[in-house]
């Protein structure tokens, strides 16, 4: 316990407890509906195909961050595109969750420069949180909480 307790005398141990925790409690707002409405396994691919967009954003050098959520909504219509045809959220998840997954492999391959922190655009770093950031999440907290999602 004392670790955790040293940890919070620095700015970066303080920021990155704020952020975690306002994180899990609104986590746990928007997955309560993920779950209610069976879209977990389209909420997890959804996140992860955003390494296509990732790996476009790097091999441009762009903002990956940019590309990544720009891919992510493109795969998302596809999936709603197939979803009105009559293919159920899962299978479409299930095509497009390991394409989007290799095409951002094989678009990283192209890159002449390798950055080696690419999966730290989809996982972050909670250390590096700002105190800036964390008085955003709030904000997004009561945003989703009113139903604006």
């Amino acid at each position: 316990m004392s670790g955790l307790l040293g940890y919070m005398g620095y700015e970066f141990g303080r920021n990155a407890l704020m952020a975690g925790t306002l994180v899990a409690l609104l986590s746990a707002v928007v997955g309560f509906f993920v779950v209610l409405r069976r879209m977990a396994f389209v909420a997890s691919g959804i996140s992860h195909a955003a390494l296509g967009g990732v790996a476009i954003g790097v091999l441009l050098h762009q903002s990956p961050v940019l590309w990544a959520i720009a891919f992510s909504i493109v795969v998302a219509l596809l999936m709603a595109a197939l979803g009105k045809r009559g293919v159920h959220e899962d299978t479409a998840m299930g095509v497009f969750f390991p394409a989007s997954m290799a095409f951002g492999v094989v678009v990283v391959s192209f890159s002449r420069t390798w950055q080696s922190d690419l999966l730290s655009y989809l996982f972050g770093n909670i250390l590096a949180s700002r105190s800036t950031r964390n008085r955003r999440t709030p904000r997004a907290s009561r945003w989703v909480r009113c139903g604006r999602s």
